[in-house]
């Protein structure tokens, strides 16, 4: 019930924060925000996932997680894609 009321709550401040900055300045300026960080973060998670697929291949071949720090690196690129993919402002 505590995460349904959570998601419940975050929506409402989410649509109210939208409203609020589309009456400051636009609200097709923040549409087309949500837009362009949609393609940044296509872009991201493209650049870095596929530099390092072959490396991840062989990691789930092996069974074994390697220590190299450009894996590392190149999956913190994904996750900063994919969390510029979900829209939002708050």
């Amino acid at each position: 019930m505590n995460l349904l009321l959570i998601v419940v709550l975050g929506a409402i401040v989410e649509i109210a924060v939208w409203i609020g900055v589309a009456q400051f300045i636009s609200g097709w300026y923040v549409f087309f925000w949500f837009i362009i960080a949609f393609f940044i973060g296509l872009t991201l998670i493209r650049n870095s996932t596929a530099g390092i697929m072959p490396q991840l291949q062989q990691m789930q071949m092996t069974g074994q997680l390697g220590n190299d720090p450009t894996v590392t690196k190149k999956l913190a690129y994904a996750f900063a894609g994919f969390l510029l993919m979900l829209p939002g402002l708050v």
